[in-house]
């Protein structure tokens, strides 16, 4: 009872968090430049206040359990706009880069595509019932391991490609990268851990997710303000000094690749 009572204020405070940061892009005049982001925050707020409330009041919808089949179908819209945030951070990394911009949008589209495909041959090849009551509702949960696994990658390499070229970014899209980076690691190894020690993890897991998305929601909240669209700067490396002249050249042998990437799109 205590950690179902911790795990309900934590998506209860999550929600409230995210009304609160939608409504600072909002008063901060970010909507527009984060219209992903904005979308995400509104959608997941009222799909998780309706799936907690579904979840205590056993409300049967078509005959069905209302909080299944409200999950099955808000599940893969969830994973959706996570890849297309992904796609909008990627987007204001490289703004000054079109070619670099519409290779990552084909890329992205491609890879969601994929993953859609790939989560449903699995889901009608895998014969494994798991130990949910429910054989559906463990395949969501292992294609939710494989999405948030992909979006890590995504994540890790966005920060490799960014920090070997020097990318000079506002710090907001620092701040909200490491957020949802550190939210999509995590809940892959939490559902990776609850796949491990079956259903006697699930409670555990449950309660440390809504733990860290809260973490992450107010980290977000905290650090993203008006300054940081007006700051731009690379990632810090703590050893080492400044390169001003290896900085440059990197520069140009991006601006080189971009410039043959827009040549190549464009035909």
């Amino acid at each position: 009872m205590p950690t179902t009572f911790l795990r309900d204020a934590l998506w209860y405070g999550g929600v409230i968090l995210q009304v609160m940061l939608l409504a600072r892009l909002f008063r901060l005049g970010l909507i527009d430049r984060y219209p992903v982001l904005a979308s995400y925050l509104a959608f997941d707020a009222a799909q998780t206040a309706l799936r907690v409330y579904l979840y205590h009041s056993g409300l049967r919808l078509f005959g069905l359990q209302g909080y299944g089949l409200f999950y099955f179908f808000s599940q893969p819209v969830l994973w959706t706009l996570y890849f297309l945030l992904m796609l909008e951070l990627y987007s204001l990394m490289l703004a000054e880069f079109p070619g670099f911009r519409r290779l990552g949008r084909l890329t992205m589209y491609s890879s969601l595509g994929a993953v859609a495909l790939s989560c449903c041959l699995l889901m009608v090849l895998d014969q494994q019932a798991g130990f949910d009551s429910y054989p559906w509702l463990t395949y969501l949960i292992l294609q939710e391991r494989s999405v948030f696994l992909c979006l890590s990658l995504l994540a890790l390499l966005l920060l490799v490609f960014a920090h070997y070229y020097r990318l000079y970014i506002k710090r907001n899209v620092w701040v909200l990268l490491a957020c949802l980076g550190s939210y999509f690691l995590v809940g892959a190894l939490l559902l990776t851990l609850r796949e491990h020690f079956g259903s006697s993890f699930a409670p555990l897991r449950n309660l440390a997710n809504a733990a860290w998305f809260f973490c992450a929601l107010l980290g977000a909240l905290l650090f993203v303000s008006r300054a940081g669209e007006t700051e731009a700067r690379p990632l810090r490396v703590t050893w080492g000094r400044r390169n001003q002249q290896l900085e440059a050249s990197l520069f140009l042998q991006l601006q080189s690749f971009n410039h043959v990437l827009v040549k190549v799109l464009r035909q």
